[in-house]
């Protein structure tokens, strides 16, 4: 059976000193949970496999229980085909991740969460300051460096919304889609 080239994002690992999880045991644990060539980028939980399967629920599934099972930690986990991946990338709006005099991030659903709805618990955009667009499974997000501190998307962590969600910058959603290619 042919493999696929897979990427699981996990929310929360490593974040402000918090659920540590140290890369190497996290890919002993994935190996041996019968995922193949598992690497990772960075300390944030970005893990690259392959697996014979293709139902990404069910490996999200798997995952989560690998993690609790070895770290006792509760981590929601998004696992996308490398396919899949490159689509989110290319499907990018014009100048999201290219203007430097702002900053990029993707928003990845987790679990059943939509784009809509967490474009819906956002205030109102801030029109000189932020732009959204909607993509699948994925929300673009961006807004100028001069005005972060005003971003809607600055609200986004005290919305019920936040924990459905796990966000990479653009830097790590392109160094992300140029590992899964090679």
């Amino acid at each position: 059976m042919p493999t696929t080239r897979y990427l699981a994002l996990l929310r929360g690992v490593n974040v402000g000193g918090k659920s540590p999880v140290k890369m190497p045991d996290l890919v002993r644990a994935l190996s041996a949970d019968e995922l193949c060539d598992v690497t990772t980028y960075i300390q944030s939980g970005n893990v690259l496999f392959s697996s014979e399967s293709s139902d990404t629920t069910g490996l999200e599934s798997a995952i989560q229980a690998c993690i609790d099972r070895t770290f006792s930690l509760d981590v929601a986990v998004a696992v996308m085909s490398a396919a899949e991946w490159q689509a989110v990338v290319a499907e990018a709006p014009p100048g999201w991740g290219q203007r430097p005099d702002s900053r990029h991030n993707l928003i990845v659903m987790l679990g059943g969460a939509s784009p809509s709805e967490v474009v819906a618990a956002l205030p109102p955009l801030k029109r000189d300051i932020d732009s959204m667009a909607v993509g699948r499974r994925v929300v673009y997000q961006s807004n100028t460096l001069a005005g972060r501190g005003r971003s809607a998307f600055s609200k986004i962590v005290m919305t019920p919304i936040y924990k459905q969600v796990t966000i990479r910058n653009s830097n790590t959603t392109l160094k992300l889609a140029a590992l899964l290619q090679s």
